[in-house]
């Protein structure tokens, strides 16, 4: 069963036992959207009006998003997340001494543009998300702001 996320510039569906989060302060709802899969997990879709190269913009991501791994084990580099084009990195490391995910993923909408999705799990529920992540980023659409 699915539900759908419905804002101004940004909706989705995405799986109906997923929980929305509350937006945090200063963040505009019509271009955030933070969903918990479970207690340990969730997946952030930010959208943004990029003023430096998507590249830039995702190795500031993974400055700011590194400090919740303990210890990082590997880092590989994507070009295709869930059937998206554009930049990113699968990052795995250690939370205490649990095996953990963080992928961050940047692509160009239209103009200026651009969307970050950040994916945070642990790694043993990496297939049990999956279908998940792909129903989000199989609806994702966009409203030039």
């Amino acid at each position: 069963m699915k539900s759908r996320y419905q804002a101004p510039n940004l909706s989705f569906d995405y799986p109906a036992s997923w929980a929305l989060d509350a937006t945090p302060p200063g963040m505009d709802l019509s271009l955030f959207a933070r969903l918990r899969p479970s207690r340990h997990a969730y997946i952030e879709i930010v959208v943004y009006t990029a003023t430096d190269p998507i590249e830039v913009v995702l190795e500031e991501a993974i400055d700011r998003h590194l400090r919740r791994l303990n210890s990082l084990t590997k880092r590989t580099e994507l070009n295709i997340w869930q059937g998206l084009n554009g930049v990113g990195v699968q990052l795995a490391g250690k939370v205490q001494r649990t095996d953990f995910l963080l992928t961050i993923f940047e692509a160009p909408i239209e103009n200026q543009d651009a969307f970050e999705i950040t994916a945070f799990r642990p790694a043993k529920d990496e297939h049990r998300l999956e279908s998940g992540f792909k129903t989000i980023t199989d609806s994702l659409r966009f409203i030039q702001f």
